[in-house]
């Protein structure tokens, strides 16, 4: 390269880094936007589960009830973006499917290694409290 070519050429900006979010948003479990835990379902939190403010109103008990007062225009665009959520959410759940199996006995050998180690650190917790009661005496 000639010292006109490297002149040119731009160097990023190290300040930029400092705008930028330090954490990325997690996707919405039912229409995949990104959403940053300020604008996270309260209700869902709890579980650790990732739904955004407007999808939330879906799945809430009183959905349809209010779905019905509303004028027919707000009601069709109401409708057609349920089933926008309707049709992400049978795909996620299609590819999910295929890893049923596994995630399964992943669960499982999991849960028997943790029993296996609460079974384990039981004893020996008896143990030591058996050697420490004939140590008193």
């Amino acid at each position: 390269e000639s010292i006109q070519q490297t002149r040119t050429r731009v160097a990023p900006k190290r300040g930029l880094r400092r705008h930028l979010p330090r954490n990325r948003a997690t996707a919405c479990l039912t229409c995949g936007t990104p959403v940053c835990p300020r604008h996270r379902s309260a209700d869902f939190k709890r579980e650790q589960i990732t739904v955004c403010a407007e999808c939330s109103r879906f799945l809430r008990a009183d959905f349809l009830a209010d779905a019905v007062d509303l004028p027919e225009d707000d009601r069709r665009r109401l409708m057609n973006s349920l089933l926008d959520v309707y049709d992400r959410s049978v795909l996620v759940l299609r590819y999910s499917s295929q890893f049923i199996g596994d995630v399964s006995e992943s669960l499982q050998s999991n849960s028997r290694r943790n029993t296996k180690v609460g079974v384990g650190s039981s004893a020996s917790g008896l143990v030591s409290g058996v050697t420490g009661v004939v140590a008193a005496c």
